[in-house]
């Protein structure tokens, strides 16, 4: 019996093209606007970031694409922040995931606080209840002398269904001004 998770599964699946097409759409009109000069420019790939993921693919190969500070920096309003960390358990990463509004006349503050949570990678992709991770939503970009990494990050909750995308900049960091329940989370899921 099919239970209500494996329609999911089977339906995102089915439509990982599409998420694809999404992500490279989404990526070319955002380097397109900034070329314009009518969004900022998504942060670069850091030569740092690579040999970080080097470091962790001799340990833990599933997760190493993964790894790193993700930001979408450049929409209006809103920032995302993703640092996704290894951890020693094989095949789990750790996300702290937090929003950072800019003034926005039509939504009132405050921004929600860090969200934690762990995931396990089976293979290229892994999901828990609130963002699902596939390389094949990975998506790198070179123009001039600037590199991207892009990742389009499925969201389970709250807004189901929805691709996020991410430029991916440096090692992941764990920022001192964390919540101490964050914090504790943390360091009890082993990560890094």
């Amino acid at each position: 019996m099919l239970t209500e998770l494996s329609l999911i599964l089977i339906a995102q699946t089915l439509s990982l093209g599409a998420w694809k097409t999404q992500l490279a759409d989404e990526v070319s009109q955002t380097l397109a606007l900034a070329g314009l000069g009518k969004l900022k420019y998504p942060p670069t790939l850091s030569p740092s970031l690579n040999a970080y993921r080097q470091a962790w693919y001799q340990k833990n190969p599933s997760i190493a694409p993964f790894l790193g500070h993700w930001q979408q920096d450049w929409e209006l309003f809103r920032n995302y922040d993703l640092h996704v960390f290894p951890s020693t358990v094989p095949g789990q990463v750790c996300l702290i995931a937090t929003q950072v509004s800019q003034p926005d006349p039509f939504e009132p503050p405050p921004d929600p606080p860090p969200q934690f949570s762990t995931l396990q990678i089976q293979g290229n992709a892994g999901q828990n209840q609130f963002f699902q991770l596939n390389q094949a939503l990975l998506l790198d970009k070179e123009e001039g002398n600037n590199t991207w990494q892009f990742l389009g990050v499925l969201l389970n909750r709250p807004q189901f269904g929805q691709l996020r995308v991410y430029a991916a900049t440096t090692p992941p960091q764990l920022a001192s001004n964390l919540p101490a329940d964050i914090q504790a989370k943390f360091r009890a899921h082993q990560c890094q």
